[in-house]
Order: C-alpha cells, then structure tokens, then sequence
C-alpha cells in the first residue's frame, strides 16, 4: 500500500499542539518513564555506540541523553521520517524510538524507513503504547457517552502486530515484549492531568467531540463506583518494547530445517 493510500487516522496538527502543551506542563512523567525503558534496553546490548538517530525525541532530551550515555544524537520527527527525509548522518548504527509509533497511521511504513536509515547490523530499539492501555478511562468514557459512544480513544497496537510488522519491514531478530504499567488515583482529573502531560490525549483526526457537564458527571460517577478501599482507582498503560536489526552476513541463522543429526523422538527416547 503506498503512503498516499494510508487513512490518515490521527491528526499531525492537532499530535503537535498537544505535544507544545505538554512540554510547558512539566508533568510528562508517562514519556520519561518511556525514554528510561528504551535506555536500560539501550544499555542491555553488549555494543557501544558512537552516534545514533531519535524519532520524536524532543531536542533537549537528545542533549541530555547524549551527555549522559556520549553517544551523538541527531534527532527527527515521525512526520518528516515518513516523507522520507534525507539525513547527511546515514547510515545510522542505532537508532532509539521512546514512544509515538502508535500514533503513526502507516506503521509498516515507518518501520521500512528505520531500516533504510541503519547500518548492516544497526539496531531499532523502541516503545510505544499499546493494546492493553487504559481500559478504565475507556471504560468510563463508554459510560460518559451512553448510547451515542464516541471515538476519544485511539486504536492500539498488540504485541504479535509489532512483532509481524518487523518481520514485514525486513528486521532480523526481532524481539518485542510488553510491561504493564499500574497507576492509581483518586480522581478522574488526575489521570486526565497525567495523559496531557505526556501528550497522550486525542490526536485521531476530524472534529473533537467536548464532553457536556451530564456526561462529565457520568464519567466521574462511574470512575467513582471503581475505587478500591484505599479510595483509589486502578489504571493500566502497557508499555510495548521492540528491538529489530538491519539483517547482516555476520549475524546468527536459525539452522535449516531437517538439519539436526538427530530427531527428536530419538533424543526422547534416550532420556526414557
């Protein structure tokens, strides 16, 4: 499919407005919780690094991950990584996307590119949101909305998705596993506060439909009815991890099939 053909489900405009907002909010702990998880992950692979390429990393944080782990970071938005952006600095030998591919309508798409923008034998290391995430806010909005419910919440990516869209994309060796992460609150407001600040709220595209005040006390009654005997309410993002390379000669192969010198009923035999 070409990317001209792709639906166009979520409004760039309208991802980057939320984004400016979030950055002036200094509550964005949902996307350094993200950054952290595609570092230690980073620091897991027995390889150092000299420079390496960040999608939708914003320019400061590039900075400060790079004084932090020295490696030098050029930086680019999915936006321009999808008009296929020419960078003087590719091949790249890493290259570090903490969150924002499921806010991407041409997935596939942007996979193919990373891997045209990495050396033979670079590595994609990411994560995103995925399918899983925040089931009690859809909930409640489910009730808010009664019998005319609304898009307010975008789709998600499942694990095996990623996993096939990687191997689609040409990546070797890829490994994706996902990490649930578990929040509580008092509030409806709160939760709200914390997806803003992480720009985590509605970008799909069209028109945005406001929640009146009878459906707001919907929504709050039905996040009330759901509080645990602390008084708190129990949310759940799930943190999808991803890690494909660029295939190269040099990295290992599954053995052909019919290789082994011995069958397995043969070996379970022996240990009879």
């Amino acid at each position: 499919m070409s990317a001209t053909a792709v639906p166009q489900i979520f409004d760039p405009r309208r991802l980057a407005l939320r984004r400016a907002r979030a950055l002036g909010s200094g509550n964005g702990f949902l996307e350094e919780l993200m950054r952290a998880a595609v570092i230690d992950r980073l620091d897991d692979i027995v390889r150092s690094f000299d420079r390496a390429l960040a999608i939708d990393l914003p320019v400061d944080e590039a900075a400060s991950l790079s004084a932090q782990t020295g490696i030098a970071i050029a930086t680019l938005e999915a936006g321009a990584l999808l008009a296929g952006a020419e960078l003087d600095e590719a091949p790249f030998p890493c290259i570090l996307w903490p969150g924002g591919l499921d806010r991407i309508a041409d997935v596939p798409g942007a996979l193919v590119r990373c891997r045209q923008l990495l050396a033979p034998d670079g590595v994609l290391i990411g994560a995103c949101w995925g399918d899983g995430s925040l089931a009690t806010l859809r909930r409640t909005m489910f009730a808010a909305d009664g019998d005319a419910p609304r898009a307010r919440l975008h789709p998600q990516i499942d694990v095996r998705a990623i996993g096939d869209l990687l191997q689609r994309a040409g990546f070797a060796l890829p490994v994706v596993d996902r990490e649930p992460v578990t929040l509580r609150y008092r509030q409806l407001s709160d939760l709200i506060a914390d997806l803003r600040g992480s720009a985590l709220t509605n970008v799909l595209s069209g028109p945005v439909d406001s929640i009146g005040k009878s459906a707001l006390a919907r929504a709050e009654e039905a996040f009330g009815a759901l509080r645990d005997e602390e008084a708190k309410v129990r949310e759940t993002l799930v943190m999808i991890h991803f890690t494909g390379w660029r295939p190269d000669p040099s990295q290992p192969r599954p053995a052909v099939r019919g290789s082994a010198g011995r069958s397995l009923a043969d070996a379970l035999r022996k240990r009879d």
